[in-house]
């Protein structure tokens, strides 16, 4: 796609791409699969009602992403489309702009590259607000699109980042602004877990960034006491107590972005450690076929999705992404004809025009009494958070008998691990064998980071993978900033799906014991995730030392 180069003098008609932009916004949404037709049906008489467009309609429902409906617009104006997680941005300061005056016009110069300002747009066909910047920054502009509420993220981030002050600093103006300097160093890194562990003489802030832990800065004791005693005033812990552990959950804003928090202490030698798990509940469900998923697998997937009734698990370890993937799943299925529910703990992130409960066992409300409720709703889809016990698994594995497609997460090891599971957990066999429509197991690895990606000869790890016959080259990443050294950048899932057929029933109902299904799934052509993950590993996308680090322990 050509970069749009904003000189001294702005084009009046940015150029449109084909005929796209003279058809209407939804029929294309409709045939590039990002909307349903029953959908675009329900945002048109929406906008009759209310005189919006559509776009705005189908944003407010949640039909579509924002990122979706920005980038259709870019390539109608021929302008590259980025992630402004994935940029390089410097200090704001740098540009003496207005930062009132770019929120109201969502826009944001980045860097300053070859003599040219990289300015990010939610609105580049504005030529008289590039005007106006241009004339400002008195050089000529390098115009990208990315979506408004990255761009306005990123501005409420300036008085922070641009100013360039540590966290440690920030923390001298109070606990509370402390807290929410962490927090939003955190979002920018893309860190799901923020770890505050306290030593001797100082506190350890680390950030778990694509399932990896880093360190990120050293406070002074007395601040990483006052940081955790805020988290637990939020998160309505008691203050005084620091000899048991504790858990608890608070909702903030930060940076325009909802998030709810999951906070758990333990007593430690220094002071108590500290975790918050961060949930953004902004962040739509990514689509399915986002997920790295093997088409023939995707495929299969779909498939199941669309069954009448059965019963659909997701396995591997905490952190491996299940339900994301189940988010994803839900997310395709047309929610506008069936019925879908869920019980959760927690609700992750919000699905259009889907019941989402969630559990709180403090009242007696957990998965077995949730899901024995939503059953009285008539629901069509039911998602069930996680089996944990026997009683769980037999309404679940009940329900899918009785007329409802049934989706639930269920650690195990692997995918032909979990009849067996659910055997211990006293499940009958022929229950089990009538329900089970399906296993996908998953891990997370992490991407060679794109901007230092190199090629590079096999080394042990790939010979390891490969049973000795690597391919004759291998993308590793370098190291650079975008990627703090660390050659990764986002993370992608390598998977295997497990479709019981007549043979492997015929050994559960004969409760056959674990070697015996593995023996006839096998037989029947079942491929293990290490498969996808050379596949992976081919395409340039992640490295074989990743595959085996999330493997070794199944395979």
């Amino acid at each position: 796609m050509p970069e749009s180069n904003h000189s001294s003098s702005p084009p009046s008609n940015p150029p449109l791409v084909g005929d796209k932009s003279r058809k209407r916004l939804g029929d294309r949404l409709v045939e590039l699969g990002r909307i349903t037709a029953a959908q675009l049906v329900l945002a048109l008489e929406e906008q009759k009602r209310t005189g919006e467009n559509v776009g705005q309609v189908l944003l407010r429902l949640a039909f579509v992403r924002e990122e979706d409906l920005a980038q259709m617009l870019a390539e109608d104006l021929g302008v590259p489309f980025v992630r402004l997680q994935d940029q390089v941005v410097e200090p704001l300061a740098n540009f003496a702009m207005d930062i009132d005056f770019l929120t109201q016009v969502a826009a944001v110069p980045l860097r300053e590259e070859k003599g040219m300002v990289v300015l990010a747009m939610a609105r580049p066909s504005d030529v008289t607000v590039l005007d106006t910047i241009q004339r400002q920054l008195k050089k000529p502009l390098k115009v990208l699109a990315a979506t408004e509420t990255e761009i306005r993220a990123l501005l409420r981030l300036a008085p922070v980042q641009a100013g360039g002050k540590s966290l440690t600093s920030v923390g001298q103006e109070g606990a509370a602004a402390q807290l929410d300097a962490i927090l939003a160093r955190a979002l920018r890194e893309g860190s799901t877990d923020v770890h505050i562990e306290p030593e001797e003489r100082l506190v350890r802030l680390r950030f778990r960034v694509d399932g990896m832990l880093r360190s990120v800065e050293m406070l002074p004791v007395e601040s990483g006491a006052a940081v955790v005693a805020r988290v637990k005033v939020l998160a309505q812990l008691d203050i005084a107590e620091h000899r048991r552990p504790q858990d608890g959950r608070f909702r903030t804003e930060i940076a325009g972005r909802a998030i709810d928090l999951r906070v758990s202490t333990i007593p430690a030698r220094h002071g108590e450690n500290t975790v918050l798990r961060i949930l953004d509940r902004s962040s739509a469900a990514t689509r399915i076929d986002q997920l790295g998923l093997p088409t023939p697998m995707l495929t299969r997937l779909k498939a199941i999705g669309e069954l009448p009734y059965g019963l659909l698990l997701v396995t591997g370890p905490t952190g491996s992404g299940k339900t994301t993937t189940l988010y994803s799943l839900l997310a395709s299925i047309d929610a506008l004809a069936r019925k879908v529910a869920t019980i959760e703990d927690p609700i992750e992130a919000e699905i259009p025009l889907v019941r989402q409960s969630q559990v709180d066992t403090s009242i007696g409300f957990g998965f077995a009494e949730g899901l024995r409720s939503l059953l009285r709703q008539d629901p069509d889809v039911l998602l069930v958070g996680e089996i944990r016990d026997r009683e769980t698994a037999d309404i679940a594995l009940r329900a899918s008998l009785t007329g409802h497609l049934v989706l639930a997460t269920l650690h195990t090891n692997d995918a032909l691990g979990a009849a067996p599971r659910l055997i211990e957990m006293g499940i009958e066999p022929f229950l089990l064998s009538a329900s089970l429509a399906g296993v996908l197991a998953q891990r997370l690895v992490r991407r060679v980071c794109r901007a230092c990606a190199v090629e590079v000869e096999p080394g042990e790890d790939d010979r390891l993978l490969f049973d000795g016959a690597p391919p004759p080259r291998v993308v590793r990443g370098q190291g650079c900033a975008q990627c703090s050294n660390s050659g990764h950048r986002g993370r992608l899932g390598i998977y295997e799906l497990f479709e019981p057929d007549t043979e492997f029933k015929r050994v559960l109902l004969a409760q056959g014991d674990d070697v015996s299904m593995r023996a006839v799934a096998t037989k029947r052509g079942f491929e293990a995730m290490t498969f996808d993950g050379r596949e992976k590993v081919r395409a340039g996308v992640t490295t074989s030392a990743e595959v085996l680090r999330v493997t070794r322990v199944i395979d």
